[in-house]
């Protein structure tokens, strides 16, 4: 048995490549390199842990591992002999100068998906099971116990998508934090944190948990400029007795995108890594209902993904939850370049609202404009959701990306008067900003001001594959609309209040 006769002499570990290329990695360190015995770990299809023959091989060593395997109770089963895609480097019998090989197959759940799964037990005795039969000392895995919070569930940190772009950190500290309708607090603290001090001592919440920011001088407010803070993503609905969750959409998404990806569920004692699954369930490798309660999830928890702001060629970035993440960096970049005087109280009152639960009917929004006086404009920034990509009609909501801010004149929620929309294009104009005109679908938390009185504007950039996880803007329309955004600002605090609409 394995214990009885301990190998002696050299150990070779091989790191093989090309598993997926006809196992070439694997053929060339069986050719290479003489063994007494072979153990090939390989990924299985399933959950199964099997200890196999490899073809070609006698199943003596295979036998052996077994016996130990029930020895030490490992949980192991018999496999078949199991196939090897050769192709067509592989004409001889791989094996057949390592007459004393096994093949052991390690179970993945959802093989060959952005989900796999593993069991970390079953990885210490496998390794286990590897120093015994080859006569080395084994150090065992770390694998935290169950229940335990994770680490920050975001992504390694990338480089800074741009050095010395302040917009850009902003940016990019926004979308990596997660903020789905109704699961707001984590965004609105990290809005909070990028404020300039003076204004995070002007800064309230109300009871819908917006987040108002107010400039100038006391009363009604001239002019509102808006972004929203929350996503579109997921919530718990119900949890099982077994621990299996299930998720229903918040906000306008296609669930199938997200089947088979990772997610982070919101919970009170730290976010939780889980998974997506079939039919909107989520697995946190939970067993038990009382594990989820434990880790404080419950229906109503929200679930995000992970994000990450990712360069791409030239001026294109990539990434999830821009809608309206850059629309919120737009705002906080025009507060963090005010001076004193212009935002003092001798300046025309003007607030800054970073609404909630605009993707679950512009909510926040829409309470703002009922418990104060309406204001002469609203400036909602937001995405414009363009057909510029290759497989979508463009007669409608065509932007193309590169070509400037977009001012929305026409949308689901409303109509911009021309005269407004002409003024902040020669504005743009004036000031050499590339500005395009959209009609689209979809509204914006302005159109929730226009019913008080309030004449809207919406501005925005435009964006492709909207809702998803890779969501794509160009710099330099985002750059053009911040540009004219402080420009307006710095209008309405002058006092525009003779301003046409």
């Amino acid at each position: 048995m394995l214990a009885a006769q301990p190998p002696t002499g050299a150990v070779t570990l091989a790191f093989v490549s090309q598993q997926y290329r006809y196992q070439q990695g694997l053929l060339r360190v069986l050719s290479r390199v003489a063994a007494d015995r072979t153990i090939v770990l390989a990924p299985g299809g399933d959950e199964r842990w099997e200890i196999s023959p490899p073809p070609g091989s006698s199943p003596t060593l295979t036998a052996a591992l077994l016996v130990r395997a029930g020895e030490e109770k490992y949980a192991f089963e018999r496999g078949n002999t199991p196939r090897l895609e050769v192709g067509p480097f592989g004409s001889q019998i791989p094996f057949q100068n390592h007459p004393d090989s096994a093949l052991i197959l390690l179970g993945v759940e959802n093989a060959g998906t952005p989900v796999e799964i593993i069991d970390g037990r079953m990885l210490e005795q496998a390794g286990q099971l590897i120093a015994q039969a080859s006569g080395i000392t084994w150090a065992p895995l770390e694998i935290p116990a169950a229940g335990a919070a994770p680490a920050s569930p975001s992504p390694s940190p990338s480089p800074k998508a741009a050095a010395g772009s302040p917009l850009l950190t902003l940016i990019e500290a926004l979308v990596e934090t997660p903020g789905v309708s109704r699961s707001e607090d984590a965004i609105r603290e990290q809005i909070i944190e990028s404020l300039p001090a003076w204004a995070r001592e002007r800064a309230e919440a109300d009871r819908q948990g917006n987040l108002i920011v107010r400039l100038g001088g006391a009363g009604a407010a001239a002019a509102v400029f808006t972004a929203h803070m929350d996503e579109v993503g997921f919530e718990i609905e119900n949890v099982g007795e077994a621990g299996q969750m299930t998720a229903k959409p918040v906000g306008g998404l296609l669930s199938d995108l997200y089947t088979g990806h990772p997610v982070i569920v919101q919970a009170p004692g730290g976010p939780r890594h889980g998974i997506m699954t079939l039919s909107s369930r989520i697995d946190i490798g939970a067993v038990s209902r009382e594990e989820v309660d434990k880790a404080g999830i419950g229906a109503g928890s929200g679930v995000s993904t992970p994000k990450r702001l990712r360069r791409l060629l030239a001026s294109r970035v990539s990434g999830r939850s821009f809608d309206d993440r850059i629309g919120c960096a737009i705002l906080l970049s025009a507060l963090q370049e005010l001076t004193e005087e212009q935002r003092g109280r001798n300046s025309a009152p003007v607030w800054f609202v970073f609404t909630a639960q605009e993707e679950t009917g512009l909510h926040g929004a829409q309470v703002v404009a009922e418990s104060a006086e309406a204001p002469e404009r609203v400036y909602a920034i937001d995405s414009f959701v363009t057909s510029d990509s290759p497989l979508e009609d463009r007669r409608i909501a065509y932007a193309p990306l590169g070509g400037g801010f977009v001012l929305r004149a026409v949308d689901s929620s409303g109509m911009t008067p021309r005269d407004a929309v002409e003024r902040v294009a020669d504005l743009a104009r004036r000031h050499e900003i590339p500005v395009q005109y959209g009609v689209t679908l979809g509204g914006n938390d302005g159109s929730r001001f226009v019913t008080q009185g309030a004449v809207n504007i919406p501005l925005s950039w435009p964006l492709r594959y909207a809702h998803t996880s890779a969501e794509v803007a160009d710099l330099r329309d985002v750059e053009a609309l911040a540009k004219i955004v402080r420009i307006l600002l710095m209008e309405e605090l002058e006092g525009a209040r003779n301003l046409r609409p």
